[in-house]
């Protein structure tokens, strides 16, 4: 073996124990968000979802601690709200506090969750952390919110278009498709892959669309492509 190739396979080699230790300190998809040029250098958006199993003094503290680490990495809150109900998923799925922030970039998250005191911060919290860089269609405002995580089955169909056939339900109600995108497990123990974000006039607009007999039979239709979900209201 010629020492040019030695070498180089002494590279590779190098760069295999370097990308383990990456994705085992930071997790795969952080690792992604930072070698990946697009994501690393477009905005990124990211969902924030917590127990609040500290109680409500701890978890406000938690919150404007998590606000002030984004805002040093030019992240801006966009909108925060607390589950009113949880209309379908499990007490695991009982996330009492959800928030979106956006970040002018993706590589401006990650030097936020490798700083020692984004660490330090999260040691006894756990929040789940879900993140995309397709951009919300409007700001949220004062409407009420669903929000709505998939788990995506093992085929490959074209997700994407089963989704959109939830908009003429959507309209009955007046409600809207504000997010719909696949999401990076960014943080937490999730298994989720799609994200819908649901905006209605009024809460009673959004109660009766889950009631609705043709919302029961799009979401009968979902089983096909998503093999889990949770549906949960914000106040």
């Amino acid at each position: 073996m010629s020492r040019s190739l030695g070498s180089f396979l002494s590279f590779l080699a190098l760069l295999a124990v370097i990308s383990a230790v990456g994705i085992w300190w930071m997790g795969s998809s952080v690792v992604t968000i930072a070698v990946d040029e697009e994501r690393r250098t477009q905005p990124y958006y990211l969902l924030h979802l917590l127990k609040q199993s500290g109680g409500g003094a701890a978890a406000g503290a938690y919150f404007r601690k998590f606000s002030e680490l984004a805002r040093e990495e030019e992240g801006q809150l966009l909108w925060r709200g607390a589950l009113a109900q949880l209309y379908t998923g499990r007490l695991a799925d009982e996330y009492q506090d959800v928030s979106l922030f956006e970040f002018v970039r993706g590589g401006d998250l990650v030097q936020m969750l490798t700083s020692a005191s984004y660490r330090t911060l999260t040691e006894s919290s756990d929040p789940v952390l879900l993140g995309s860089g397709v951009a919300p269609h409007i700001q949220a405002g004062d409407q009420t919110l669903l929000v709505w995580l998939l788990e995506a089955s093992t085929e490959e169909p074209d997700r994407s278009l089963a989704l959109e056939g939830l908009s003429t339900t959507l309209s009955t109600h007046e409600g809207q498709i504000i997010w719909m995108t696949p999401v990076d497990v960014v943080a937490g123990e999730v298994v989720w892959s799609h994200l819908l974000l649901l905006g209605f006039p009024t809460p009673d607009l959004a109660q009766n669309w889950t009631l609705d007999p043709a919302t029961a039979t799009e979401r009968a239709l979902l089983k096909r492509f998503f093999v889990n979900e949770a549906l949960l209201r914000l106040q």
